[in-house]
């Protein structure tokens, strides 16, 4: 997927910019909570971005909004998002209910890593 070395740069930015990302990249007019760009060529390998295989862009403000709507912690939601976002930039997409499963379930191994069992399953 990446090489040794490459490396995603993760940008956490408010709702107006991100909804200008969203708006120029993907043709949709609102806030999002995480946005995703992989600047790679075939078979993954990072091209003309140096060592950047991607970036990783966040609203804090509606993480913050959604971790409260969802009473889960913005640590936890932030730590979730970010993997989501990491694993687009990796390649893994959720357009079929196959591909959902198996990014899914990527994203809860990474994060049990990290979290314990019921802070996962509360983010799901």
């Amino acid at each position: 997927m990446g090489r040794n070395g490459d490396t995603v740069g993760l940008v956490v930015v408010d709702d107006d910019y991100i909804r200008d990302i969203n708006r120029e990249y993907r043709g949709v007019d609102r806030s999002t909570d995480v946005i995703s760009f992989a600047y790679t060529g075939d078979g993954g390998a990072a091209v003309d971005s140096g060592d950047v295989m991607g970036e990783v862009y966040v609203s804090h403000e509606t993480l913050l909004r959604d971790a409260s709507d969802r009473g889960v912690s913005p640590a936890n939601l932030f730590l979730r998002i970010g993997v989501h976002g990491l694993l687009h930039v990796l390649g893994y997409e959720h357009s079929t209910h196959s591909d959902a499963r198996r990014m899914e379930s990527e994203e809860k191994r990474l994060l049990l890593e990290h979290l314990s069992q019921t802070e996962v399953e509360e983010l799901f």
